[in-house]
């Protein structure tokens, strides 16, 4: 059968995915999944949604109907929140922060910044993708370039003719490749759907976007010729202002090479969690009520089995030898390991969050230990807070350059410094305090 999407590893062609993309893209799609739970495969409604999912984070067990009882168990099988409740609160660590000397340009807009939401909201959701999948990319959006005769110079052109910048998310399923040198973007490629009006809906086409200093350039990849070979064609351009390249990368780690999901085993619990709640569940569906048996009916070298006993919602089971009929109730023991399996997931998953957080050690935890502890976290958010000032900083720079081609600096954001201090227990406190690490009136402030 051919394969009608274009080729990812053909480098003359702009489907082609950078290898770094190519590594991370497997985790990146996993921790997207985590995050957005079940309704990525499963609707209840429409039932499963996409069957490679949900095989793959629920699989059907060996003597399982794949027709009828795996997808019912699907449906039945709730999905944990720990993993999303985590990484919207690690990000909430950064949601305090000022704007700073912003550009005329880009004051008036904060309530619009993306053209929907305020640069609250924005930011909220940039922090969100840049702490689970380790990047999120930031640009800066210019509508078409006026005529010369009406070159936007000042604000007040700007609003006259309804000209504006704006922000926007990319997100990094969505760059398939990228080049940097010296810590400088060269070029970049994102992948998006264009979707064209037709009589009776709409056609859906793939558009690879080539982003270098002062121009975009769209292509489509399609096959041409009598062997239907792979080639590329330009579809569409657009020029940046001042030769610039309006897309920044917000790295979790502050390195562009080195992309790392902090919470990733924080992920591969809740999946685990996912699939122990499905037994547990599967267990009550099954062994929830008692089972009518009767002894006796089936007599010895009989070939044929009686007409099954049915009551009420539950099926009778019939054994050879004696007469007697009674109930057989489910031990429970099962149920019991499996709630207890649950509970040693999440406990895992309160250690690995806690851990993050400089807190995660229990016990025996000695005063230096609690203190170098709670600044390597201190140290961990502070530098995810230097990664997002130092994004939006360059973000605003891009933005302000539409009206001025000339500006440098267009503005900062501030992250509020007492949202980067970690929680510490009061526990941790004491002996903290106690070595005389900590002062009285620090001790104090801490609790």
């Amino acid at each position: 059968m051919r394969n009608d999407n274009p080729p990812i590893d053909k480098p003359e062609l702009p489907s082609l995915e950078s290898a770094q993309y190519t590594a991370l893209k497997p985790t990146w799609e996993f921790l997207t999944d985590m995050y957005g739970g079940s309704r990525r495969w499963y609707q209840p409604l429409l039932g499963i949604t996409d069957q490679d999912k949900a095989k793959a984070y629920l699989p059907p067990e060996a003597a399982e109907d794949k027709q009828v009882d795996w997808p019912s168990r699907v449906g039945r099988s709730p999905f944990p929140s720990r993993y999303t409740q985590a990484i919207n609160g690690f990000a909430n660590l950064l949601t305090g922060f000022a704007t700073k000397d912003l550009h005329p340009s880009i004051e008036p807009y904060l309530e619009t910044f993306d053209r929907t939401n305020s640069i609250e909201v924005f930011a909220k959701k940039a922090d969100q993708l840049a702490m689970s999948l380790g990047l999120c990319w930031l640009g800066a959006e210019y509508p078409p370039k006026p005529p010369e005769e009406k070159k936007v110079v000042s604000r007040a052109a700007e609003k006259a003719l309804k000209n504006r910048a704006w922000a926007c998310i990319y997100h990094p399923l969505n760059v398939i490749n990228w080049r940097a040198e010296d810590g400088q973007l060269k070029w970049v490629v994102i992948k998006r759907m264009e979707s064209t009006p037709k009589d009776f809906g709409v056609e859906s086409t793939t558009i690879y976007r080539l982003c270098r200093p002062g121009e975009w350039v769209d292509y489509v990849v399609k096959r041409n010729g009598e062997k239907g070979e792979w080639a590329s064609e330009e579809v569409k351009t657009g020029r940046y202002s001042n030769g610039t390249l309006p897309i920044v990368p917000y790295v979790s780690s502050g390195d562009l090479d080195q992309i790392c999901p902090d919470l990733y085993e924080v992920a591969a619990l809740n999946l685990s969690i996912y699939k122990q709640v499905s037994d547990y569940y599967a267990c009550i569906h099954s062994c929830n009520r008692a089972v009518p048996v009767r002894i006796g009916l089936i007599q010895p070298g009989q070939r044929e089995a009686p007409p099954p006993l049915i009551i009420g919602n539950t099926t009778g089971m019939d054994l050879p030898l004696g007469g007697a009929f009674t109930f057989a109730e489910p031990s429970g023991s099962a149920l019991g390991a499996t709630r207890q399996a649950i509970a040693d997931a999440n406990f895992e998953i309160d250690k690995q969050t806690l851990q993050y957080l400089g807190q995660g050690k229990q016990g025996n935890t000695t005063a230096t230990e609690a203190a170098m502890s709670a600044k390597q976290t201190q140290g961990t958010i502070e530098g995810l807070a230097e990664a997002k000032e130092s994004a939006f900083q360059t973000l605003f720079k891009y933005w302000a350059q539409y009206t001025d081609a000339t500006v440098e600096e267009a503005g900062e954001i501030e992250v509020n410094d007492d949202m980067l201090s970690p929680p510490t227990t009061p526990e941790q406190v004491a002996m903290i305090y106690g070595a005389g690490l900590l002062s009285k009136e620090g001790a104090v402030k801490k609790l």
